[in-house]
C-alpha cells in the first residue's frame, strides 16, 4: 500500500467513528388504536396501543416494519402507520492539511458549518 493510501484509509477510519447518528424514534401514530405485530410483515395484530409513551425508539426495521418495546413487550409496527423522527447529528471531525477549503459549490458549505 502507498503511503497515500494509508493516509486515506486513516482519515475514513477517524472519520467513521466521530460521526455517529442519533437513534430513530416513533414520534405519532396515523391511527388510533394502533395495531401491534409479533412479526414483520403484518398479519393479525397480536396487541394495541392508543400511544402512550411515545416517542417509542426504533429497535430494527424489517419488510417496512418497525421494531419497538411497548408496555413491557416487543412487537412490530407497520412504516404506513407511524411517524418517524430520523435522528442524525452533525459532527465535525478534525481538519487535515491539505484538504481544499470550500467553495460556494461544496454542498453544505455555509457559513456556520461545524460551528
Amino acid at each position: 500500500m502507498s503511503k497515500r493510501s494509508v493516509a486515506f484509509a486513516a482519515i475514513a477510519a477517524v472519520l467513521s467513528w466521530h460521526g455517529t447518528a442519533a437513534a430513530d424514534q416513533i414520534v405519532a401514530a396515523s391511527m388510533k388504536p394502533l395495531p401491534l405485530y409479533a412479526q414483520p410483515g403484518g398479519g393479525t395484530p397480536t396487541a394495541k396501543s392508543d400511544g402512550q409513551g411515545m416517542p417509542w425508539p426504533v429497535l430494527e426495521t424489517r419488510e417496512d416494519f418497525y421494531k419497538i418495546h411497548v408496555d413491557g413487550a416487543t412487537y412490530w409496527v407497520d412504516s404506513m402507520h407511524v411517524r418517524v423522527a430520523r435522528g442524525s447529528s452533525a459532527q465535525c471531525g478534525p481538519v487535515v492539511k491539505g484538504v481544499p477549503a470550500p467553495t460556494g459549490s461544496t454542498a453544505g458549505a455555509g457559513e456556520n458549518v461545524c460551528r
